[in-house]
């Protein structure tokens, strides 16, 4: 996973996550809407109560793989566990390690303004956050909270596909009012990968709206059973590409009148942009908790019109591996060796300086010196989405598909090469050349064609950005490439988050 994920930093538009291939890309519209209440949820969602689907904490906690031998001491009746196993820090052994943290009931409240970031909320939303991805936990999730009447993805059933989208909406009664919660999965997934990077020349990033229109009418004909909207509160959480997602689904409710501003929460994590920047809606009650030396959260680039709707509540900290570390002193910090400290990019400060460089030389128009080959860049929006669009769609979806040996293989044979023959990778088919040999040694199944091609386009953007391929390379570099992605995960956000020091009410 590192070394795919060191991959993804190496070009760090390809960040972009979203969902491409729906019957329509566009928000849905009030007509629709309006229709929308005539659906047959059942017939392509799964329904239950909360006693259909019973998951017990122990049949949990037995079941969720950790390869940590660290003892957990047992949850508390009034406390519900973020449990999940690290995908990129380690022990000193190496080996994953479990991240949990046990939240009291009492944060999950909803007796509080809703344009008011409140912590011990954003800490509670992380409950669902962390499991969403896998049914029998999210379940486990909704019912510690007495949830009810609780509507499943389909896609929890069957085989993941580059459209899927796995989300789960339930009811709680709460004194006087109804409370609906809706909770996206945001990680776990692989084949959607090679949708994340339709971005749509105009409007809302077209893949994070298309994922947005797929959930829409299941939470439209949900919120029927609920009219009175004085009375229906509305929480949303999601993480990374669904948070996109969650954006457009609750500017949608609100925008169409199906749920009350002032009744409703959105708790989104590491939330990349979707919202066309002409959207001139504050929507107060939207709080992002984003690291700002997170990549993702630069992503799109504002210069392609698209923004970030709501507030962000910003987690990052210079000493970022001093509130890892006393989270959990377990954890393997190399990568979080501060900039400049113990490394030669010394003309970086912090790291969301570092990020702000990279996304401004990668949109930086490119001065084309052979003019029988010229060189395409991405500095606008049309350029990517004419030059690079399906290119990234389809070579990320393939290296997200190759086994962790053959990532491995890879990385060996290049490591082999001296600085001469890696520079001849930069040669028209020399990544192609490279690559299949050991594609065939693994018995890897490829479009010879279609990599070849997507390969030459990237050679061609590399050509033109110089400076970050020398980043690429550089061992004393290597670090500051890698905490662009591992301020993203929810290792980092967990304990950033819980050391977040707000006035909050």
């Amino acid at each position: 996973m590192t070394k795919k994920v060191l991959l993804l930093a190496i070009i760090p538009l390809l960040m972009v996550a979203c969902d491409s291939n729906q019957p329509s890309s566009n928000p849905i519209s009030s007509q629709e809407i309006k229709q929308s209440s005539a659906l047959d949820v059942s017939s392509k969602e799964t329904i239950s109560s909360s006693e259909d689907v019973v998951s017990s904490r122990e049949e949990k906690e037995s079941s969720t793989s950790s390869s940590s031998s660290e003892k957990i001491d047992p949850v508390e009746d009034n406390e519900f566990r973020i449990s999940f196993d690290s995908l990129m820090m380690t022990d000193e052994e190496k080996n994953s390690i479990n991240i949990h943290y046990d939240v009291p009931d009492e944060y999950f409240s909803f007796d509080v303004a809703s344009n008011v970031f409140h912590k011990e909320l954003a800490i509670a939303a992380l409950s669902f956050v962390t499991n969403a991805p896998y049914k029998d936990r999210i379940t486990e999730a909704y019912e510690h909270y007495g949830f009810d009447n609780l509507v499943y993805s389909s896609d929890y059933e069957v085989e993941e596909n580059k459209d899927t989208v796995l989300y789960v909406i339930g009811h709680k009664k709460i004194n006087d009012y109804d409370l609906i919660n809706v909770s996206v999965a945001g990680y776990a997934y692989k084949k959607p990968w090679q949708n994340n990077f339709t971005i749509g020349k105009v409007g809302n990033h077209e893949g994070f709206q298309a994922g947005a229109n797929k959930v829409l009418p299941v939470i439209i004909n949900y919120l029927k059973n609920y009219t009175d909207l004085e009375k229906t509160k509305f929480f949303i959480n999601g993480y990374s590409r669904s948070a996109a997602i969650s954006s457009l689904v609750i500017s949608s409710l609100i925008d169409n009148n199906l749920i009350k501003e002032d009744n409703s929460f959105a708790y989104l994590f590491e939330t990349p942009r979707a919202m066309s920047a002409t959207n001139g809606k504050e929507y107060k009650t939207v709080f992002n908790i984003v690291n700002s030396a997170d990549v993702v959260t630069y992503m799109p680039p504002e210069e392609y019109g698209i923004k970030r709707i709501g507030t962000d509540i910003d987690i990052y900290v210079k000493n970022a591996s001093e509130v890892l570390a006393a989270f959990n002193a377990r954890l393997k910090l190399s990568p979080f060796v501060p900039i400049g400290e113990e490394s030669d990019s010394v003309h970086f400060t912090n790291d969301v300086e570092f990020v702000n460089y990279i996304i401004s030389y990668l949109l930086k128009p490119v001065e084309n010196a052979l003019k029988d080959k010229p060189i395409k860049d991405i500095s606008t929006r049309e350029n990517f989405c004419d030059n690079f669009q399906d290119d990234i769609s389809y070579l990320i979806g393939f290296a997200f598909s190759l086994p962790n040996e053959v990532i491995d293989a890879i990385k060996a044979k290049f490591d082999e090469l001296d600085l001469l023959a890696k520079m001849g990778l930069l040669n028209d088919d020399g990544i192609y050349n490279f690559l299949s040999p050991i594609l065939d040694e693994n018995n890897v199944t490829y479009e010879a064609e279609k990599l070849k091609d997507t390969t030459n386009q990237f050679i061609y953007f590399i050509g033109g950005k110089s400076e970050l391929l020398l980043l690429a390379v550089a061992e004393s570099s290597q670090n500051d490439l890698v905490r662009l992605i591992y301020f993203h995960t929810l290792e980092a956000v967990l304990p950033l988050l819980l050391n977040l020091n707000l006035d909050v009410e």
